[in-house]
């Protein structure tokens, strides 16, 4: 015998161990039957009945249904499943919104009036020898939170000649804020 070989003599040794007490006691119950053939006449009869099966299968599979020569999920990627956003009628229901009483004075929002100059000097990039051609398309794509803005006309007259520091602005509407600290709503 060689160093590598393993002998095993399954006549002798046990194929499995025996029931628990209370297992046995409650063979009945169960519906367990001893075993009336050999060990190995029993692993013989149900490993022939197994691969049957499966060999019936797999020939039913490769002779009716296609099957794919490459790895259909070759990579499943372990991404954070994306988060539901909230409707435009949950965010207005919530008061996303709003702007509190308390966050409703002028000098709060002067630091965001700074960053918005800061912002347009960057973005237009203004010489004396600027091109007006090159600087409206630059103009129409600006975003305006933070300006000062004057109302020069309006469906309202009672709009005309309000000014203050853009807060929010929507499809239709502006919101600005004046040195009165009085938070106005512009249509266009």
């Amino acid at each position: 015998m060689a160093d590598g070989e393993m002998v095993t003599d399954v006549s002798t040794k046990a194929l499995y161990s025996g029931l628990p007490e209370h297992v046995q006691h409650n063979l009945e119950e169960l519906s367990l039957q001893p075993l009336n053939c050999s060990a190995r006449s029993a692993i013989k009869s149900f490993m022939g009945r197994v691969v049957q099966k499966n060999k019936e299968d797999l020939e039913r599979k490769l002779r009716y249904d296609p099957v794919t020569l490459d790895r259909l999920n070759k990579h499943k990627s372990n991404k954070k499943p994306k988060r539901k956003e909230m409707s435009l009628r949950e965010k207005k229901s919530r008061g996303i919104y709003k702007i509190s009483p308390k966050n409703q004075r002028y000098e709060m929002y002067l630091p965001l009036h700074d960053l918005w100059t800061g912002y347009m000097q960057e973005m237009l990039n203004l010489t004396s020898e600027s091109n007006l051609k090159v600087i409206y398309p630059k103009l129409l794509r600006a975003d305006y939170h933070g300006c000062i803005l004057k109302v020069s006309r309006s469906k309202c007259p009672s709009y005309v000649g309000t000014c203050g520091i853009l807060l929010q602005e929507t499809k239709n509407s502006f919101k600005i804020i004046t040195k009165q600290d009085k938070l106005k709503s512009k249509s266009h």
